[in-house]
């Protein structure tokens, strides 16, 4: 079964065995695939996180810090981290829209 994610600067693809990715750097599309492995892992990871808004990163460090030192914890009710969670798929940059897009294009052909 094909699954995909779309990220900032492109696509990932992957079924059980391969990953594959387009993305555009510098205005032109380049594109891999590779067996899945802790390297390709770690390939999607940066650039996930690299091509995230800045607003992104201040959010994120920000809810990180009040997870970690906040003292209202105790009345922290689990349910906000799926809202927190199921939040980031509908709300995204404009850039973001367009790839994610692509991605249910493709879904829809295979």
């Amino acid at each position: 079964m094909l699954m995909g994610v779309s990220f900032n600067r492109g696509v990932f693809y992957h079924d059980r065995t391969y990953l594959s990715c387009a993305e555009i750097r510098d205005g032109v599309i380049h594109v891999w695939a590779e067996k899945i492995s802790l390297k390709t892992i770690g390939k999607i990871w940066v650039r996930v996180v690299l091509t995230l808004p800045w607003y992104y990163h201040v959010f994120h460090a920000a809810f990180l810090y009040l997870l970690l030192f906040s003292p209202w914890l105790d009345w922290l009710n689990p349910f906000w981290a799926i809202v927190y969670v199921a939040g980031f798929h509908f709300v995204f940059p404009r850039q973001l829209k367009k790839f994610h897009g692509a991605e249910h294009k493709v879904f829809s052909y295979a």
